[in-house]
């Protein structure tokens, strides 16, 4: 299949701290953190902001939890009480690599990572002037590790979703189209971008 790896790669970063701890992206609205960041409401960076804030506020669809990280540590106590274990360990997961070429890649060998398909969690970067990820937890979503060649013969490592149940996903969802499907009628697997992150709950976490 072809494909092509792209990365969010501008140098912006996690904001302090203390910065963080005064700004609930649920909760906040565009101006006040325009104000906290002092950034011009005709800029560029604020139209970022505003999607930025459009998406994480967005509810998702049945059974989908929803959050936006603007720290690892907030990060890191999202996947933690997402765990249905106090035990439980996490594998973490990523597209080793940037491509932003579209190439034509065959796929060696795929493996799935865990067996439990309530917990998994996938974080993505958001395009924004300081770091933030939209993570989610969707329920019968299982994980692969997958084996690709390049038909440059270059061989990589990327992570692939599975997303078994679609029947509550919007009708005009572009891999419908592109996949000439009905909702709920057939898994649909796509390979994640090198800016996006997993976290698996590991089987043997209680052992």
């Amino acid at each position: 299949m072809k494909l092509h790896f792209n990365q969010i790669d501008d140098g912006s970063k996690f904001l302090p701290s203390h910065v963080t701890k005064s700004m609930d992206i649920a909760s906040i609205n565009l101006q006040d953190i325009l104000n906290i960041l002092s950034v011009n409401p005709k800029s560029a960076e604020a139209k970022l902001i505003s999607k930025m804030l459009k998406e994480c506020k967005e509810k998702g669809i049945k059974d989908e939890v929803r959050y936006c990280a603007t720290s690892l540590n907030a990060m890191i106590d999202f996947i933690t009480s997402r765990s249905h274990s106090k035990k439980g360990k996490f594998i973490v997961a990523s597209t080793e690599e940037e491509n932003e070429t579209l190439m034509e890649y065959t796929i060696q060998k795929a493996q799935k990572l865990g067996n439990d398909d309530k917990h998994n969690i996938v974080c993505h970067r958001l395009n924004n002037p300081f770091v933030v990820f939209l993570c989610h937890n969707i329920k019968s979503t299982d994980i692969y590790g997958v084996s690709l060649v390049g038909a440059n013969g270059k061989q990589m490592n990327a992570t692939a979703v599975c997303h078994k149940n679609t029947s509550e996903w919007y009708r005009g969802h572009i891999a419908f189209q592109l996949l000439k499907l009905e909702p709920g009628t057939k898994p649909i697997c796509h390979v994640l971008s090198g800016d996006a992150v997993v976290w698996v709950q590991n089987q043997f976490g209680d052992n």
